[in-house]
């Protein structure tokens, strides 16, 4: 697992998302850039999480929508994703 400092590194600084319901922390997504190369500078990867106590309340699907809009104002247009959920 990467230190705070190494995951903060890693994700662009302006495309953050923290999902709260009632002031808790109950989900997050953030943008990292796919390759240093410059012709990569508008691709990015996709990270979502949430909480499995609020998988069925679209927590994901609103930060995911959010996420979006914070990259199209900073000129990334393409997103990659892999997606994964515990059963």
């Amino acid at each position: 697992m990467p230190t705070w400092d190494q995951w903060d590194n890693s994700h662009i600084e302006n495309c953050r998302v923290i999902a709260e319901i009632d002031n808790e922390v109950v989900g997050w997504s953030a943008l990292s850039p796919v390759s240093s190369h410059c012709v990569y500078g508008g691709v990015a990867e996709v990270s979502v999480y949430v909480s499995p106590k609020f998988s069925e309340q679209k927590v994901g699907t609103q930060s995911l929508e959010k996420l979006i809009i914070e990259s199209e104002k900073n000129k990334i247009w393409t997103l990659q994703a892999s997606v994964f959920q515990k059963t």
